[in-house]
């Protein structure tokens, strides 16, 4: 009975207690604080500003920034403080340069969030639109000015395809990123996109209690309302990448209209020196936005291409396959380099012509001479003796066929095999597919990137570097890419001196190529783009034309491969782009150490 007792006094005990505390917070918020808030719930309203993280600069490798951000004027509203849309978009459509219509329909799917957190409504304004809405605040309900930071690309679209463009994060990223908010501007393409993370940045976060009139009463509501703490903002982390920003215009203009891409590499440390991709845009207008109906009409216009064709782009390689087959023949012994073969401008395969470039025939060609003035008759006779089983693993050491490891998207092209055409097309391999195959023609395809790689290992002696686009202080040894990190070096010594004597001997395919400034190595390539019995003078049925190369030829720095999509003959289309790259290379490089003396003294 007494246990009974003891137990009753203690619940009757805690529930007196809790009468207490009960009605002491009640007396608090209805009486002592009742007034504040009652001012806040009925005449004043919450507004929830988020601060916008500015991004992250980007320089090239010699500190010059590529891209970096401006001010800009938004212009935002709150769902919540929106009582008459169709007045507002009357109002608005009056200032700024969106129809009515379209006003409307945005600001009623807006009006039907009632959300304390501002949407935008138009982004980096006119000066004109900025002072009009200023002077109209009062009578735009909910309209607010946003201090934000557009992406200013200084040079144009030299470097666009490369660096990418910003824009909304999609409901996709959203939900595959929980630090991405809707409404957060995040990279969409190239270094923009890899990056974004470091980029990016953290938006800071304001409380704001303003009255009816849109006037700030308070800016600190943690007292009032605990949980609504200001947030700092973070700004983006800088980045620094291994382009040479000059050299990369010199490259775009070179180039021109042409549609293609080039890539220009540290011979010794697989640093990206240019990458080139056309055609371009402006970005500006895609970091902007543009409406559905512009952005249709802008991308049927050959200006208008995001694909980054240095490391997206695949095609067949032409002659300039020639090196890797080659490199084959050498080291599986299959030719001794002195012993000819005798070209007649064709040659018979399984009872099938298979013609040389030049119709009329080379005449005796060793391995020297083949790969000096491009003998397709001489690597189809002795691609018979190789075989595809000889010919394929080549393709691999030389990484064909295969991702690089840059840091940006790319393909991996196609390096066909026996198995690779019985998995895919469920048919043996024929005798004239290794003749093809041979000449950088058929169902073999790469990537400039890919090809630059190859010519970068022959460049420096032997050792395949992985590219890298990332600028870093480090002092870290070139990273060795695939299963063989040498190259044979009596191989690769012979290649040197037929890619030297195809620029600079009397017949060579590269003469275009002939510098007074630094003496140039490599090879031209012509690759089909239809068949040889398809007669046409339209522009997309002319031959691709390649050009890869490396200078000085002695002592290699630089390696650069040109394609010119649809351009032809490698030798005048992309062998002069080529050279004018390496001569610009050698001239800034001189100026610079130049002016760096300058400054020492």
């Amino acid at each position: 009975m007494e246990l009974l007792k003891r137990r009753l006094a203690i619940a009757f005990s805690l529930c007196v207690l809790f009468f207490v505390v009960f009605s002491a917070r009640l007396f608090y918020l209805q009486i002592y604080k009742g007034e504040e808030y009652r001012s806040f719930s009925e005449r004043n309203i919450l507004r929830v500003l988020e601060l916008p993280a500015p991004r992250g600069r980007i320089f090239d490798r010699n500190g010059e920034k590529i891209l970096y951000n401006k001010p800009s004027f938004n212009i935002r509203v709150f769902p919540k403080e929106i009582t008459d849309v169709e007045s507002l978009a009357e109002k608005l459509s009056g200032i700024i340069n969106i129809p009515e219509k379209e006003l409307l329909k945005k600001l009623r799917k807006i009006a039907g969030m009632r959300s304390f957190y501002p949407v935008t409504i138009a982004k980096d304004i006119s000066r004109e639109e900025l002072l009009l809405v200023e002077k109209n605040k009062e009578a735009l309900e909910g309209i607010f000015l946003e201090l934000g930071h557009k992406r200013f690309y200084p040079h144009g679209e030299a470097a666009a395809v490369l660096l990418g463009y910003t824009g909304i994060a999609d409901p996709h990223e959203v939900k595959a990123d929980r630090r991405i908010k809707a409404g957060t501007q995040v990279g969409k393409t190239g270094v923009e996109k890899v990056f974004d993370d470091e980029l990016r940045g953290t938006n800071g976060l304001k409380y704001l209690m303003v009255n009816a009139h849109g006037k700030v009463i308070s800016d600190s509501l943690s007292a009032l309302l605990p949980s609504r703490k200001n947030k700092e903002m973070v700004e983006g982390k800088d980045l620094h990448l291994t382009i040479d920003a000059q050299l990369q215009k010199v490259a775009n203009d070179a180039l021109g209209k042409e549609k293609g891409a080039i890539v220009a590499m540290d011979v010794k440390n697989g640093e990206i020196l240019v990458m080139v991709s056309r055609p371009s845009y402006r970005p500006e207008h895609i970091s902007k936005g543009i409406s559905g109906e512009k952005r249709k009409k802008r991308k049927k216009k050959e200006s208008f291409s995001l694909l980054n064709r240095s490391t997206e782009g695949t095609y067949p390689p032409g002659s300039v396959l020639k090196i890797i087959t080659a490199f084959a023949l050498l080291e599986e012994k299959t030719v001794d380099p002195e012993s000819s073969v005798y070209c007649p401008g064709y040659r018979l395969i399984s009872g099938k012509r298979f013609n040389c470039w030049r119709e009329e025939g080379h005449g005796h060609m060793n391995l020297l001479s083949a790969i000096v003035e491009s003998c397709d008759v001489y690597f189809y006779e002795l691609s018979m003796k190789l075989g595809v089983d000889g010919l394929y693993p080549y393709l691999k050491r030389f990484g064909l066929g295969e991702e690089t490891g840059i840091e940006l998207p790319e393909k991996h092209g196609v390096s066909p095999s026996k198995a690779w055409k019985r998995k895919h097309l469920k048919e043996p391999w024929y005798p004239g597919e290794t003749a093809m195959l041979a000449i950088g023609q058929g169902y073999v395809t790469t990537t400039p990137l890919q090809i630059n790689m190859m010519t970068t290992a022959i460049a420096n002696g032997g050792t395949i570097v992985k590219p890298k686009i990332r600028k870093t202080d480090k002092k870290t040894p070139p990273r060795i890419t695939g299963t063989v990190q040498k190259l044979d070096k009596k191989s690769v010594a012979f290649l040197k001196k037929a890619l030297y004597d195809a620029v600079h001997a009397q017949r060579g395919t590269g003469f275009y190529a002939r510098s007074k400034i630094s003496p140039i190595s490599g090879k031209t390539g012509t690759a089909q783009v239809v068949s040889a019995q398809v007669e046409s003078t339209e522009k997309r049925f002319m031959d691709h034309a390649w050009f890869t190369s490396y200078a000085p030829s002695d002592s290699a720095e630089i390696s650069v491969t040109v394609l010119v999509e649809n351009g032809g003959s490698g030798s005048v289309a992309a062998a002069p782009i080529a050279r004018k790259i390496i001569e610009t290379y050698f001239k800034l490089k001189k100026e610079r150490n130049e002016n760096r003396i300058a400054k020492s003294e």
